[in-house]
């Protein structure tokens, strides 16, 4: 596979704050694949030169990244600083998704990203052509002629300590992010576990009131002896009466027969 590079045209910023008390700004831009990049490595964190301005620049200057590798490197990193006796001046960072650029016509995208300050306020934008290529063709100039779109972007916890760090501010630590993730379950979860013994009770009632109702008619109300106690003396009662009708006509047979011989 032919090892790519990125072409990134840092065209102007906008709205930017003001870093100097008196005076314009100074600002510049720094790009890289890598926020954990020494800043003094030109390959891994090329820049934009410095110029005077008020809250808005023009650059239009091309930077090159080598060494793209798309199954490692899925942001592009950018930071915006002014200059001030010599020192960088922090104004604002983002991180910017790839995915949107790897995707797009001929995999170069025109974009107008927003960009935060320490506290992850929004502080001016900046706006980039970002163009995937080979690296045996890198090229100061890319064409791309279509219309600039509001570009995707986000922050990630380690950019932003490293932007912090810069300002002289403390770090946010993971291990406190997730505590306070676990603390807001945990406060849902209490507020799920009073709610249900609201519930148990109606639950464990409903079988207490059934269980008499089912047990008292099952056991006492369909009497099964008493149908057969009226039926036995039923059966007795006409064995008794035939028994005399049947020896009455033999009886008066017999002497009706006797006195005509001794006539």
């Amino acid at each position: 596979m032919t090892e790519k590079a990125m072409n990134i045209k840092v065209r102007q910023a906008d709205a930017l704050e003001d870093a100097e008390l008196f005076g314009k700004n100074e600002p510049f831009v720094r790009v890289t694949l890598n926020p954990e990049s020494k800043t003094d490595d030109v390959d891994a964190y090329p820049k934009t030169p410095t110029k005077k301005s008020a809250k808005s620049i023009e650059w239009n200057q091309v930077l090159i990244i080598k060494h793209y590798d798309p199954s490692n490197h899925n942001r592009l990193y950018v930071e915006v600083y002014d200059t001030e006796s010599g020192k960088e001046i922090p104004y604002g960072y983002t991180s910017i998704p790839l995915q949107q650029v790897n995707d797009a016509p001929g995999k170069s995208y025109k974009g107008k990203f927003d960009v935060f300050d320490d506290e992850n306020k929004a502080n001016g934008t900046v706006s980039l052509t970002i163009t995937i290529i080979n690296i045996n063709e890198i090229r100061a100039h890319i064409t791309n002629d279509n219309p600039e779109a509001k570009g995707e972007c986000s922050l990630e916890l380690d950019h932003q300590n490293r932007f912090r760090a810069i300002t002289g501010k403390e770090p946010i630590v993971k291990e406190e992010a997730k505590e306070g993730e676990a603390a807001a379950e945990g406060a849902e979860g209490a507020e799920a576990s009073t709610e249900t013994p609201a519930d148990a009770p109606a639950a464990t009632e409903t079988p207490a009131t059934e269980t008499p109702a089912t047990e008292t008619p099952a056991a006492e109300t369909p009497a099964a002896e008493a149908p057969a106690a009226t039926e036995t003396p039923a059966a007795e009662a006409p064995a008794a009466t035939e028994t005399p009708a049947a020896e009455a006509p033999a009886a008066a047979e017999a002497p009706a027969a006797e006195p005509p011989k001794e006539t």
